[in-house]
C-alpha cells in the first residue's frame, strides 16, 4: 500500500481559496471520497461517502486515506474537518437502511452464528445488501436470513460464526 503524499503548497493555497469561497451549507463533491458540507465558519463536515464497500485504488488507496488527507489539509488551512456521514453509496447506489429498521437484530436462520444488525450509516462500517434468496452473509445459506431484511443494507457480526468454524476446524 502507498502512503498519501502531504499536502502541497498548491493544495493549501487551493483550499484555502475553495473553502473560504463556500457558503455555510455550501456542498464541495470530492472525486474519490464523498460529499463536504460546509458547516461553521471555518469548518468541513464529511456527509456523503461515494463507496459503500472497501474499494483501493490500484495503488492501494481507500477513501478513508482520502478522508485522511483532507484532514491534515484542513491541519495547514487552520480549518476543522468532522465526519457525520448521512449517506454512503456505491455502484449498487445509496445504502437502503429503513428508519423503522433501525435497531433491528436478527441471526442466522441455519444457526452459523452471524448476527444481522441494521444501524444508521456510520463511517468506516462495511454495510452488506441481503439478497432476493436471503442467503446468509456468513455461511452462505439461502432462506437463512429474516424476510424483513430482503434488499436491505446490514452490519454482519460474524465472530460467533468464526468461532464455530475454528472449533470445527479443530475437530
Amino acid at each position: 500500500m502507498t502512503k498519501m503524499p502531504d499536502p502541497a503548497e498548491e493544495d493549501v493555497s487551493w483550499a484555502f481559496y475553495l473553502w473560504n469561497s463556500m457558503s455555510i451549507g455550501g456542498r464541495w463533491i470530492c472525486q474519490g471520497v464523498g460529499a463536504y458540507v460546509r458547516t461553521d465558519t471555518k469548518e468541513l463536515t464529511l456527509t456523503e461517502i461515494h463507496f459503500a464497500k472497501p474499494e483501493t485504488d490500484s495503488l492501494g488507496i481507500g477513501v478513508f486515506d482520502k478522508h485522511h488527507w483532507i484532514m491534515a489539509l484542513g491541519d495547514l488551512v487552520g480549518w476543522t474537518i468532522k465526519e457525520d456521514v448521512q449517506i454512503a453509496k456505491d455502484e449498487d447506489g445509496e445504502l437502503n437502511i429503513p428508519d423503522d429498521l433501525v435497531g433491528h437484530v436478527s441471526v442466522c436462520g441455519s444457526r452459523c452464528g452471524a448476527v444481522i444488525r441494521v444501524e444508521l450509516p456510520n463511517a468506516g462500517e462495511v454495510y452488506m445488501k441481503i439478497d432476493d434468496n436471503l442467503n446468509c452473509p456468513c455461511c452462505g445459506e439461502e432462506f437463512a436470513i429474516d424476510p424483513l431484511l430482503k434488499g436491505i443494507h446490514v452490519l454482519v457480526d460474524d465472530r460467533a460464526f468464526k468461532l464455530n468454524k475454528a472449533r470445527q476446524e479443530e475437530e
